[in-house]
């Protein structure tokens, strides 16, 4: 495993006449944000930035991608342990969307180092420097929860490599030239035999490969309670880290509504006795997981994008086996 590194890579990819990647003019199109406009929002200051999305949390959105559509799920928020109000609920939610995702990777790229250590706060930071001095490979397993997507821009910033398993890498996107690298591992919908025998290499090699644990969709996939209700998870993750020995550490981030930034680097799932059959050592793995999941959706519930939620809402015993729809 390689320490954290100070080079810098950085490749763009095709672009249109107005200098806009396919993938972002995509983005750009479904929010009905011009190239030229989000540009411009891109360089707004960031306090400015965080008080329009106060602004739109109380009902006066000055862009579009900051209205709010309120849903009312009684089970689930009889559940919430959440103590925030339900301005900086909302507040916290905008900050979780895509646009703001992008603008925070930009934000946190460009920033003066004393700014970014004042806005980013980091626990857990020890059990990823154990993995690395222990030669493992690192899975660090996020989730649709908050701006997961800040979580490899923060640590390349801070100068390490990892290899991001996304259909896009936003990083390339958005220009960005970070300390460390950030290398794509290109997923299409499904966790597929060529992206798993990529991250399977990786992790031999003791690489750090960023991904999400809360996936619905593939073959590898089983049904577990959450929150009180049926839904899929992918077993990717599960079966990556025994055959690899790789550390697993699930991570989250969140933002709250001043735009303070938290990343949380938890310790390591359990891979369970060798002895033990691999089907129930994953299940344990991924019911530690689900529990995670379930206490961050309780306690932050504005971190909750809006997307996750319409998933949450889902039945997904109608559909296949699996869980795919």
């Amino acid at each position: 495993m390689k320490e954290p590194s100070r080079t810098t890579e950085v490749s763009v990819a095709d672009e249109d006449a107005s200098g806009t990647s396919p993938d972002l003019a995509r983005i750009l199109k479904k929010f009905a944000i011009s190239p030229a406009d989000f540009k411009t929002f891109l360089e707004k200051p960031y306090d400015e930035v965080f008080t329009a999305i106060r602004a739109a949390a109380a009902g006066r959105p000055s862009y579009p991608f900051m209205a709010q559509r309120h849903h009312t799920r009684p089970k689930l928020e009889a559940m919430v342990s959440d103590v925030a109000t339900e301005e900086q609920i909302a507040a916290r939610r905008i900050a979780a969307n895509r646009i703001m995702s992008l603008y925070l990777m930009h934000g946190f790229t460009l920033m003066p180092e004393q700014e970014f250590k004042r806005r980013l706060s980091i626990s857990g930071l020890d059990h990823l420097q154990e993995a690395v001095r222990d030669k493992r490979g690192v899975i660090l397993l996020n989730s649709h929860f908050g701006p997961g997507r800040l979580i490899p821009v923060i640590l390349a910033r801070m100068g390490w490599d990892l290899a991001h398993v996304s259909p896009i890498v936003e990083q390339t996107m958005l220009k960005l030239s970070l300390p460390g690298k950030v290398s794509h591992i290109a997923l299409g919908k499904n966790f597929n035999l060529r992206v798993l025998a990529e991250i399977r290499t990786r992790l031999l090699a003791g690489e750090i490969v960023h991904s999400t644990g809360d996936g619905m969709n593939g073959n590898a996939t089983a049904e577990y309670r959450f929150l009180g209700k049926s839904r899929p998870f992918t077993m990717s993750f599960g079966h990556l880290a025994l055959s690899t020995g790789a550390a697993c550490l699930p991570v989250f981030v969140r933002s709250d509504e001043l735009g303070a930034v938290r990343l949380e680097i938890c310790p390591p799932l359990d891979l369970g006795a060798k002895n033990t059959p691999t089907p129930d050592r994953i299940a344990k793995m991924i019911d530690h997981y689900v529990d995670l999941l379930e206490q961050h959706w309780l306690a932050d519930f504005g971190n909750v994008p809006t997307h996750s939620l319409g998933l949450f809402d889902r039945d997904y015993t109608r559909g296949s086996a699996t869980g795919t729809s």
